[in-house]
């Protein structure tokens, strides 16, 4: 009994779909308050915050939660079993969003309104789409009670980056009998979902081995490591990392200060580099290259690993496409600007391939022209609109932070 991806990429989406709602619903509101209300006490914009998550969260969270619905149909139809009607409603934790609103509060105390403002968009962002996990445990459980121990649950992880302790608990597999504990450590821009499932029941391109071996060897993948990255920000997609894999394997050299070379290659989409190797890398000059079509500029990776390594030049040569791009340190950068450069750049370009896939997917058709959510096209665009979206940021905006990007 599988579960095709393309379903689960379908409910994927329209999870995330709410969050962006979400957020956006949320700034658009925090925009007309501001305006007409300047001057606000900080106590009466804490209170609207407050109305305003439980409101746009609850709104966006059970529309989540109806696509929660929609998957659960589809895993019951797969494993022939007669699930019993239920009848849920989401509600964002009060207690959680009263805290949120009190905590984040403060960016207001210190003149801070656009921190304040992205602060509060997030979390509604984080409300929506928790909906959809909470929806689906709710309704395990209800279904547990019918079927006993045939309901299990899995956390499957679903976006560009997964933290250590998800990956532990995802590479257990469909082990969880308890809704509860399939929620455990929930957390802000946790990118897993909660899947129902009976025994015997698999999931296609989820690999409870591979998260096992993630987890075990994260230096391998870059998780909370170092590492020169493929500008394929969402890399984790089973379908996109397939297709990556058909292209040749990265490369990176870096000149040291101290005249030594040094060379490691990894694979398509990554070269690991060890915090040992990191730190022979000060003021030394490195290059690496990007080898699929998307090709493109820095991402994440390649922007902390510059900053880290306090590199004096590093240079991403687009070995498909024939171009390069370079960022050299100049004498106006400093530690504290450097790291404020590698989190705008994580901040101000992290979103740009959920947005333009989004944009791709509803210029298609939306969810009437797609049978399950995007295609393997739509995400290769989307992440190419990405890359030319990062390379303009970085060209408009390397100078403030003392780099000049070429």
């Amino acid at each position: 009994m599988k579960l095709s991806r393309k379903a689960l990429d379908a409910y994927n989406y329209a999870v995330k779909r709410q969050g962006d709602n979400a957020e956006n619903a949320t700034r658009r509101a925090l925009g007309v308050w501001f305006e007409e209300n300047p001057g606000a006490p900080i106590e009466e914009t804490r209170e609207f915050c407050v109305a305003l998550m439980q409101e746009v969260g609850g709104i966006c969270g059970n529309a989540a939660g109806d696509a929660a619905y929609a998957l659960r149909d589809i895993v019951a139809e797969a494993a022939g079993v007669e699930l019993p009607n239920v009848d849920y409603a989401y509600r964002p934790d009060p207690v959680y969003v009263e805290k949120t609103a009190r905590y984040q509060v403060g960016k207001l105390d210190e003149g801070d309104a656009v921190g304040f403002a992205d602060a509060i968009a997030d979390a509604s962002r984080y409300f929506a789409e928790r909906g959809a996990n909470d929806t689906m445990a709710a309704l395990g459980k209800a279904d547990a009670r019918k079927l006993g121990k045939k309901v299990r649950f899995a956390r499957v992880p679903t976006g560009a980056t997964t933290c250590p302790y998800c990956l532990m608990l995802a590479s257990r597999g469909f082990v969880y009998g308890s809704e509860l504990k399939a929620l455990n450590a929930n957390h802000r821009h946790c990118d897993c979902r909660i899947v129902e499932g009976f025994e015997g029941m698999t999931i296609e391109g989820y690999d409870p081995d591979l998260y096992y071996d993630m987890w075990r060897h994260p230096e391998k993948y870059h998780i909370d490591g170092n590492g020169v990255a493929a500008g394929v920000s969402a890399a984790v997609d089973p379908e996109l990392r397939a297709w990556a894999k058909k292209y040749p394997k990265e490369e990176m050299w870096v000149k040291k200060a101290n005249g030594e070379e040094f060379y490691k290659e990894g694979d398509a989409l990554h070269v690991p580099i060890t915090d040992k190797e990191l730190v022979t890398f000060k003021d030394g000059k490195a290059r690496h290259t990007h080898t699929t079509p998307i090709g493109g500029t820095f991402g994440d990776d390649d922007i902390a690993l510059t900053v880290d390594a306090w590199l004096l030049e590093h240079e991403v040569v687009d070995s498909f496409n024939g171009v390069s791009h370079c960022l050299v340190r100049t004498a106006e950068a400093t530690k504290d600007s450097a790291e404020r450069f590698k989190n705008a750049f994580a901040v101000e370009t992290g979103y740009a391939y959920d947005y333009y896939l989004g944009e791709i997917y509803d210029a298609n058709g939306g969810d009437e022209g797609h049978g399950y959510g995007p295609t393997l096209a739509e995400k290769i665009e989307a992440e190419t609109m990405a890359a030319a979206f990062r390379h303009d940021w970085l060209s408009d905006h390397a100078y403030e932070y003392g780099y000049r990007y070429k």
